[in-house]
C-alpha cells in the first residue's frame, strides 16, 4: 500500500496492471474513471454509512456496548464503523439512556499510555464536516443528549466532544452523508421492514449489524440488507475473517479482498486446451459437404437434445 498525492496516484495509474484503492467515494470515482481509458482492473474500498438495527429482542446491554464502541473507534474515523443506528420502539428509551451513560463515562484526550479512550481527529477539515452535520440536523428538529462541540485538550489535536444525537432523519446530512467523526445518531423504528428500509436507504453498501437473539431471524433479514457484510450481534469482525470477501456495494466499493476473490483479483486467468486425439482434420472443419452435415446434426442431437427432453421429463414429474 503507497500513500500518494494526486499526481503520484496518476502516474502510478498509467503505468500498472491493476490498481487497488482504499479512500473515499469522491477520489475512487476519479480513479476508476482513469484506469478506465486504459482498461485496467481496480478494487476500490470506499466510503460507508453503515447502519446497526437493534431489534426489541435483543441483548441491549451487548449491543449498547457495541454500538459505542464502533461509533467512536478512532473518534469514529473507521470506514466500516457504525454511524447510522436503528433501534426498535420498544427498547428505544432503555437503549438510548444506556448510550448516554456510556458515553458520559468515556474519556477524551491525548496519552500514550492508554488513559484515554477517545483521541483527537485527523484534520481541521473533517471537523469542521462534522460541525457541519450537527449543525444541520439541530436545524431540523435533532436533540443533542450528550456533546455536541469542539473541546480542547491537553496537546495538540482537533477534538470533538462524543455526541449522541436522537430525533434524527432521512431529511439530515447526518444520516445520508458520511461522517466520519465521533457521533452515535439513533433513529426510532416501527419493526424489522422500516428497519431494513431506511438502512437501505442510502448510497453507500460497505457494511451493516443487526442485534436479535434469534440468529434465524437474524440471518433472514441480513439477505435484505443492501451492504457487501453483515454482522450478526457483533460489529467489524467480519474485515478480522481473512477467509471471506471483503468489500462493499453501490457507491461503498468495487470487486473484494482477502478470501479466495481477494487473491484472484490480483491474478489474470488463462485457460489451456490440449488436443487429445491428434487427428489430422478435425470432424467440422473445411471443406464442407451434405454428409458432414448431416452427421454434425445427428451428433447435435445426440447429445443434446435427448438430454433436453430427459430433463424436461424429470421436472414434469418431480
Amino acid at each position: 500500500m503507497i500513500p500518494a498525492t494526486g499526481q503520484t496516484a496518476g502516474e502510478l495509474i498509467d503505468s500498472v496492471d491493476m490498481i487497488a484503492f482504499t479512500g473515499s467515494t469522491e477520489i475512487g470515482k476519479k480513479i476508476a474513471e482513469r484506469a478506465g481509458k486504459r482498461l485496467i482492473p481496480i478494487l476500490l474500498e470506499l466510503g460507508g454509512k453503515d447502519p446497526m438495527i437493534v431489534l426489541k429482542d435483543a441483548n441491549i446491554e451487548r449491543a449498547v456496548n457495541a454500538g459505542v464502541w464502533d461509533s467512536l473507534l478512532n473518534s469514529g474515523q473507521v470506514c466500516m464503523s457504525t454511524e447510522r443506528i436503528y433501534v426498535q420502539e420498544q427498547i428505544a428509551d432503555e437503549f438510548i439512556d444506556r448510550v448516554v451513560g456510556k458515553v458520559r463515562s468515556l474519556r477524551q484526550g491525548y496519552s500514550k499510555d492508554f488513559n484515554c479512550d477517545i483521541g483527537s481527529m485527523t484534520s481541521s477539515e473533517q471537523l469542521e464536516i462534522v460541525k457541519d452535520q450537527i449543525n444541520d440536523a439541530v436545524s431540523k428538529g435533532a436533540k443533542i443528549l450528550i456533546g455536541g462541540k469542539r473541546t480542547s485538550k491537553p496537546g495538540k489535536g482537533y477534538f470533538f466532544e462524543p455526541t449522541v444525537v436522537v430525533d434524527v432523519n432521512h431529511n439530515m446530512k447526518l444520516m445520508t452523508e458520511e461522517t466520519f467523526g465521533p457521533i452515535i445518531a439513533i433513529q426510532r423504528v416501527r419493526d424489522e421492514e422500516e428497519a431494513i428500509n431506511l438502512a437501505n436507504d442510502s448510497c453507500y453498501g460497505l457494511g451493516s449489524s443487526i442485534w436479535t437473539k434469534d440468529k434465524r431471524k437474524g440471518r433472514k433479514l441480513a439477505r435484505g440488507i443492501q451492504s457487501g457484510f453483515v454482522c450478526i450481534n457483533d460489529v467489524l469482525s467480519s474485515y478480522m475473517v481473512m477467509e471471506l470477501p471483503f468489500g462493499g456495494l453501490k457507491e461503498s466499493g468495487l470487486s473484494m479482498r482477502h478470501g479466495p476473490e481477494g487473491i484472484r483479483n490480483f491474478c489474470n486467468t488463462q485457460s489451456v486446451v490440449i488436443d487429445r486425439l491428434g487427428l489430422n482434420k478435425d470432424f467440422g472443419w473445411y471443406p464442407y459437404s451434405p454428409s458432414i452435415n448431416g452427421k454434425i446434426s445427428r451428433v447435435l442431437r445426440l447429445l443434446y437434445c435427448r438430454g433436453l427432453k430427459k430433463i424436461a421429463t424429470v421436472k414434469r414429474y418431480s
